[in-house]
């Protein structure tokens, strides 16, 4: 399996915003086209395009239920309070970053963040922001969709390890995910998180249009010192698998932990 990892904190960067207030502002440029790219049960993928590329806006979705009863103040606020949670973290870990990496700009496949109810309506919203001071700028653009319905697998993924070689053993023949991590970039890029890790690359993989190069069925396995040649006797390695379809995670994530030989 070809693996990528390390770059989903890196992108995961480029939807903070140092958001401060909100405001009323002209909103004739605040106009944007917003087409569908992939709905699923627990998230959606959607193009936005900005009638020009002078300004930055964020967007993201929300139940119909919970963005009704917030309303687009309520909205603006709560993308405000964790946004600006976001930032102080990464000023606290000395993590540079600008306006282009902080905001959308342009054309962008916007993907959603908060994981969403299978079967329900749910609204899609962009939020342009300010030129001037970069806060929020109402109304937002919104686009009405409904996830789709959930897949769930009886399939177990069994995850062994020998001779430095993680194999995985599945159930049944339905089609899955499975990677692997060493200890430090899971503590370092992850919070230690091994669930965390797992969905953050499948987002990334997703997102950048790839997924499918890592969708596999029936027995797989990789020698681990291929992508991690300076990993010494003793050091942990942790691999997971998880059923995936359509878009979505069919089982629960199976996951051990080995150490080097």
């Amino acid at each position: 399996m070809k693996k990528i990892l390390n770059y989903t904190f890196i992108l995961s960067t480029l939807a903070l915003t140092a958001l401060t207030s909100c405001r009323n502002e002209d909103v004739t440029e605040s106009t944007f086209m917003i087409t569908p790219k992939t709905i699923h049960a627990h998230s959606a993928i959607f193009e936005v395009t900005p009638i020009t590329n002078e300004f930055y806006y964020e967007a993201d979705a929300l139940t119909l239920e919970q963005y009704n009863q917030l309303g687009e103040q309520g909205v603006a606020e709560m993308t405000v309070q964790y946004y600006d949670s976001l930032k102080s973290a990464m000023d606290a870990q000395h993590i540079e970053y600008n306006n282009d990496y902080l905001y959308y700009k342009g054309m962008y496949d916007c993907a959603t963040t908060g994981t969403l109810p299978a079967s329900t309506p749910c609204i899609f919203y962009v939020m342009r922001l300010s030129s001037k001071t970069l806060e929020p700028i109402f109304p937002f653009v919104t686009y009405a969709f409904t996830t789709t319905k959930e897949i769930s697998r009886d399939m177990t993924l069994d995850l062994t390890f020998r001779d430095n070689t993680i194999y995985v053993e599945p159930s049944d023949t339905f089609p899955y995910l499975w990677d692997y991590i060493s200890k430090a970039d899971l503590i370092e890029g992850y919070n230690n998180d091994l669930d965390y890790y797992a969905r953050s690359a499948i987002l990334m993989y997703e997102e950048y249009g790839f997924i499918n190069n890592f969708v596999v069925k029936g027995n797989n396995h990789e020698y681990v010192l291929d992508w991690y040649p300076n990993l010494q006797a003793g050091d942990s390695i942790y691999a997971l698998a998880v059923g995936y379809e359509q878009g979505e995670l069919t089982t629960k994530i199976f996951s051990k932990s080995f150490a080097i030989q």
